[in-house]
């Protein structure tokens, strides 16, 4: 559909009064299209202007932008690379942090977005949205003794400091329910999480640890249904397509759960260690062997990849973070 764009003298007053320039008009039609959630043709938008006003005042908006543009699209590794960009001209580009976190996290590199979210929480240390996907990034590793004491003081300070009110209390509690459930008490996390869900609008995690704790459970019908819940509300995130697929493989619906599993595989970029696994097991399951080999070798591939990760980390830190 063809789409008219109409320049107004109260946008040009706007434009001008911001960026102390004209207004840039690739930008404009690409904030449209950008509105309207045609991310392909606002990115095409937002590449054009950028080619032609690589150092407008506007510009590292336009590429946080060009790169929320490639993460709705699944196009992960793009969207990092830009980010990385970002954040190396920008270092207190807060935005640009929490989206690199979000797209590291859905590829499953983890321990990569570990690093970021812990650079960020040292420029953002009051920062709650910071907060939380520093406590996301760090609750999805296998973390030490130090860790996660560190990780269990942040929580218990941060959460007697934030107020209800707050758009981050709810992620700040679901934090805490996943590390009491895996770390403290099972049972009044159970009831703190239920409590959690039955809300207007739970954080996305919150309704992830349901699933996976269902799926701990052995309630694979209940699993089965929080995945989903959860694939509705992001379709970027590989973790609901994988438990799906878990669940599936636990039920002997090998067909199913290969497919969903190489679903996860791409949606992670290939880079998902959990998912690639798991569809060499459906693969077994169906006797398809003629792919195994070069999945194997993949898989053999990350996981060197993530043992050379962790040992930069502990080198760069003051103290052993991860346990793997």
């Amino acid at each position: 559909m063809k789409r008219y764009f109409t320049i107004t003298p109260s946008l040009i007053f706007q434009w001008i009064k911001v960026w102390k320039t004209w207004p840039e008009l690739y930008w404009i039609k690409a904030a449209s299209c950008f509105r309207e959630n045609d991310f392909r043709q606002a990115a095409n938008l937002y590449k054009v202007g950028l080619l032609s006003h690589p150092k407008h005042p506007a510009a590292r908006c336009a590429m946080l932008d060009l790169a929320y543009c490639y993460y709705k699209l699944g196009s992960l590794g793009e969207a990092i690379d830009i980010l990385f960009k970002l954040i190396k001209q920008k270092p207190y580009f807060r935005d640009a942090f929490l989206l690199l976190v979000k797209c590291l996290r859905f590829r499953e590199e983890r321990v990569y977005a570990f690093r970021v979210a812990r650079n960020a929480l040292r420029l953002f240390p009051s920062d709650h949205a910071v907060i939380s996907q520093y406590l996301y990034s760090a609750l999805s590793l296998p973390l030490t003794a130090f860790a996660k004491n560190e990780v269990h003081q942040l929580i218990s300070t941060v959460t007697q400091k934030i107020t209800e009110d707050s758009p981050y209390y709810k992620d700040i509690i679901c934090a805490g329910c996943y590390y009491s459930y895996f770390n403290l008490n099972k049972e009044e996390a159970i009831e703190s999480l239920s409590k959690l869900l039955a809300t207007g609008m739970p954080p996305y995690e919150a309704v992830i640890l349901r699933a996976s704790i269902y799926e701990i459970e052995e309630r694979v019908e209940q699993a089965r249904f929080q995945y989903t819940r959860a694939m509705r509300r992001c379709v970027e995130d590989y973790r609901p397509l994988l438990g799906l697929a878990r669940c599936y493989l636990k039920e002997g619906s090998f067909s199913f759960s290969s497919e969903l599993s190489k679903a996860a595989c791409k949606a992670s970029e290939w880079h998902s260690i959990e998912s690639i696994d798991l569809l060499i097991q459906s693969l077994a399951k169906l006797e398809e062997i003629e792919n195994i080999e070069l999945y194997q070798a993949k898989l053999n591939f990350l996981e060197n990849k993530q043992r050379l990760e962790v040992s930069r980390l502990i080198k760069v830190s003051d103290s052993s973070l991860v346990n793997f």
